[in-house]
């Protein structure tokens, strides 16, 4: 019995090794390497696709980036804003909105005051809110831009920022805001300049997301 198994074995052996060893070879090409067989298109590779997601933690489109920005801008990690903001930027140069809020990032980053970092944050965040502003008039980039301008003691320029947003929309939630902050730029225009400099600015945290 067991030299029969031997037997069967010794033949089985025979007759698939030198089947193996031909198939293998009609594998190679003519520098013994395993030709490249192309992948058939993701669109039929349901199950790939599927899994896509779990394989990388990089979004693929524009309004992934854009919510990956607003993720690390609520979390205060705003390098990684400027990075996601850039990269949606790269996918739609156009966005009011993505220009809007690298400007934001811009302007916060700036606002941490790191030792040693000698970078212009502010200049940053203003090219940013006038790229939006000149796109569709953004008016949370304008008001942003107008208390910008206010903080670096600009107070003319921040006033006609304000003055334009009033001018379109004076009661919705921005436009109130603008009112609030035209009224105050007034007031420290009018100032004495050394009167003004002893006095502290009465100004909320700047930099933030203004409402529609």
């Amino acid at each position: 019995m067991k030299r029969r198994l031997v037997w069967g074995i010794i033949v089985c052996g025979a007759l698939f090794f030198p089947w193996r060893e031909a198939a293998l070879r009609g594998r190679l090409d003519e520098t013994g390497r395993l030709r490249q067989v192309p992948l058939p298109p993701l669109a039929g590779r349901a199950a790939e696709r599927r899994g896509l997601p779990y394989l990388t933690k990089d979004p693929t489109s524009y309004a992934r980036w854009l919510a990956a920005g607003k993720g690390y801008l609520a979390r205060r990690e705003f390098e990684q804003a400027v990075w996601a903001f850039r990269k949606a930027l790269e996918m739609q140069p156009l966005s009011s909105e993505a220009h809007f809020l690298l400007g934001v990032s811009f302007e916060r980053r700036g606002l941490e005051g790191l030792p040693g970092d000698l970078t212009s944050w502010d200049l940053l965040a203003e090219e940013e809110y006038r790229a939006a502003i000149g796109l569709d008039d953004h008016l949370p980039a304008r008001y942003n831009l107008g208390r910008l301008l206010e903080r670096l003691g600009r107070h003319a320029e921040a006033g006609r920022e304000f003055e334009h947003i009033l001018t379109l929309a004076p009661s919705s939630t921005v436009g109130r805001r603008a009112r609030a902050a035209l009224d105050r730029t007034f007031a420290a225009d009018l100032m004495p300049r050394t009167l003004g400099d002893e006095l502290p600015p009465s100004l909320p945290d700047p930099g933030e997301v203004a409402p529609e």
